[in-house]
């Protein structure tokens, strides 16, 4: 078991050669409003980034350098804008949101 910050566990299981990857949320309700409180976002955008940044992580996608965040911010903001969620990556308020 690996723990990548507070937000997502990986569990690696090496059968038969195969890899099976499977990813948690492990982040208390307390911490996730603590956090959105923090950030200055609405708890259930936050939730809703949380699952999409988990579900990505699980189909493949990583932020390890700089195009790969890139590539996984602009498809998070896709997503969340078609649940209608704001951008994660704008704070509420932020002067340079247009």
């Amino acid at each position: 078991v690996e723990y990548f910050g507070d937000n997502v566990i990986e569990i690696l299981n090496n059968d038969s050669e195969q890899l099976l990857k499977v990813s948690g949320i492990s982040q208390s309700k307390l911490k996730a409003i603590k956090a959105s409180w923090e950030q200055n976002k609405e708890i259930n955008a936050h939730w809703a980034h949380m699952v999409v940044h988990g579900s990505l992580h699980l189909i493949g996608y990583d932020h390890e350098d700089d195009l790969a965040a890139k590539n996984m911010e602009a498809l998070e903001i896709k997503i969340l804008g078609d649940l209608n969620f704001p951008s994660p990556y704008i704070k509420i308020g932020d002067i340079n949101n247009s």
